[in-house]
């Protein structure tokens, strides 16, 4: 996988939003990042986000530097 695809979605997210939380429910989303094979929805009406695409470990890096951990 590609380090920087991981890079261009955390500044994505860092631009566009102070936090986020897990979709529980089927809420409705829509796209707002489909680029290198990744996915992220936003869902307008709660202010969350979905993202797929990613591996766990992706995921837990976006999480810790998208979010300012």
């Amino acid at each position: 996988m590609s380090v920087l695809r991981i890079e261009k979605l955390i500044k994505f997210l860092k631009e566009r939003f102070e936090s986020d939380t897990p979709s529980l429910v089927n809420d409705y989303r829509k796209p707002i990042y489909v680029e290198d094979d990744i996915t992220v929805l936003y869902a307008p009406s709660w202010n969350y986000i979905e993202i797929f695409g990613i591996s766990d470990e992706e995921f837990e890096r976006v999480m810790k530097e998208a979010k300012g951990y």
